[in-house]
């Protein structure tokens, strides 16, 4: 989509199908494209920033939603300003990609726990998923909720395992969308983690 000039901007754990494949394996397919868009879209007045987050508010899944997309988070400022993506041909522009981006963070921690990281919470003794509302300041606090060491949950996945998957989907859960990585880097570090882990969870492991 994103090299064809358009992004999905709703994309979360129900949105993607699983198609098993001749060989057994299993392939994702994205669905729901009633939020799709162009790539980009320009910038440079407080209406646009209005615009922006008023579309959000309507055709993106508020658990999966990116820090710039809520109220009073994405501001315009001059073409010389460093929170202002420029390019030479179309100046002041928001890019979707990088929205898009920060739903495949949601979706890898869902992967990992059945839930976007911004609608649960872990007990603190037994380390069961709990849901909780999604609020503006939950997104805004950089703060991922991890199950606690010594809890069962953190035993599915083996202990050489857990800083890497944090580590990974941190980087990519950056508040910032310009310091947040493109979807082709992205892609490069979870096949290297694939190449290098199963990810397979422990044998007893239970799900939430």
């Amino acid at each position: 989509m994103h090299y064809a000039g358009y992004t999905h901007r709703d994309i979360k754990l129900e949105n993607i199908l699983l198609s098993r494949t001749k060989d057994g394996d299993l392939d994702p397919i994205l669905t729901d494209f009633g939020s799709a868009g162009p790539l980009t879209v320009p910038l440079t007045t407080r209406q646009d920033a209005m615009e922006v987050v008023d579309v959000a508010s309507r055709h993106t899944t508020i658990s999966y939603r990116p820090p710039e997309l809520w109220p009073g988070e994405l501001s315009t400022t001059s073409l010389s300003s460093p929170m202002t993506h420029v390019t030479s041909s179309t100046g002041a522009v928001f890019d979707y990609a990088k929205v898009d981006v920060w739903m495949v963070g949601c979706v890898l921690f869902g992967i990992l726990f059945a839930i976007s990281p911004y609608e649960c919470h872990f007990q603190r003794s037994t380390g069961q998923v709990q849901v909780v509302e999604t609020t503006q300041n939950k997104i805004l606090s950089d703060q991922i909720p991890w199950p606690g060491q010594d809890t069962p949950t953190h035993q599915w996945y083996a202990t050489n395992q857990w800083q890497q998957l944090r580590n990974t989907i941190q980087w990519i859960l950056h508040p910032n969308r310009f310091e947040r990585p493109t979807l082709s880097e992205v892609q490069h570090r979870v096949h290297e983690l694939l190449e290098q882990n199963s990810f397979r969870r422990t044998a007893g492991s239970t799900t939430t």
